[in-house]
């Protein structure tokens, strides 16, 4: 924990306890959504595999600074709060096996944080024969799902309330993140990849999710290849 006008830390939150069976809970994503935070822990073994325990979403009070819920899930858990959504969007599984080869066991659902309970799949990467692990959704459940095979990523338009998907970009070489923003507008960020034919530009597209229309006009080069995004107000 943080003072926001100094940047000192003023205290810790252990989550030692719910690591799992190597001693490491790998909590790699953390989200504020009605008041609490949400706490995702990948909970993977020493090869980076699915650990027998599975991930954990932890539900912490900021004013207690206390764990006050756990829900677990299948291992590589990664849950995201979006602008406008009233739920959580998650997903798990792992991008390669031990071997380093893709492997597409995971898939997207949601979790809904009044009834605190996970909602059942609705993209599988078994469908989609991709790994898709990099997402946004706007207010109305539409939204984008970077689908990786390899390190090649397309970009799919996705709908939650049906499942369904249709692609818009069929290569954007690496799709590395996305953000959205508080209008329902999608910045997805793409990088030179080391097995796509794709060379560019690389930088920033801008999609309307609601119409999974590209706003920009194609890909925004800024100069260098992006990786990771954030919006201030």
């Amino acid at each position: 924990v943080l003072d926001s006008a100094t940047g000192a830390r003023v205290s810790t939150i252990d989550l030692s306890a719910h690591a799992d069976g190597d001693g490491l809970p790998e909590c790699g994503a953390v989200e504020e959504l009605g008041g609490h935070l949400w706490v995702s822990c990948h909970r993977l073994d020493p090869s980076w595999q699915p650990a027998p325990e599975g991930g954990v979403l932890l539900k912490i009070d900021p004013v207690t600074e206390t764990v006050v819920g756990s829900w677990t899930a299948y291992s590589g858990l990664t849950c995201h709060a979006f602008p406008g959504m009233d739920e959580l969007v998650c997903h798990e599984g792992v991008d390669m096996d031990s071997a380093w080869m893709p492997v597409y066991e995971g898939a997207i659902f949601t979790f809904d944080p009044v009834t605190e309970t996970f909602g059942p799949d609705v993209f599988t990467e078994s469908a989609l024969a991709a790994n898709t692990a990099v997402f946004a959704f706007g207010p109305d459940g539409r939204g984008l799902i970077a689908a990786t095979d390899d390190a090649t990523s397309s970009l799919l338009c996705a709908d939650l309330s049906d499942g369904s998907v249709t692609t818009l970009i069929d290569d954007l070489g690496w799709i590395s993140a996305m953000g959205v923003d508080d209008r329902g507008e999608a910045y997805v960020l793409n990088r030179s990849s080391w097995t796509s034919p794709y060379t560019g530009p690389f930088g920033v597209s801008v999609v309307d999710l609601s119409l999974c229309a590209d706003l920009g006009g194609g890909v925004i080069d800024v100069g260098a290849e992006p990786y990771q995004l954030t919006f201030v107000r």
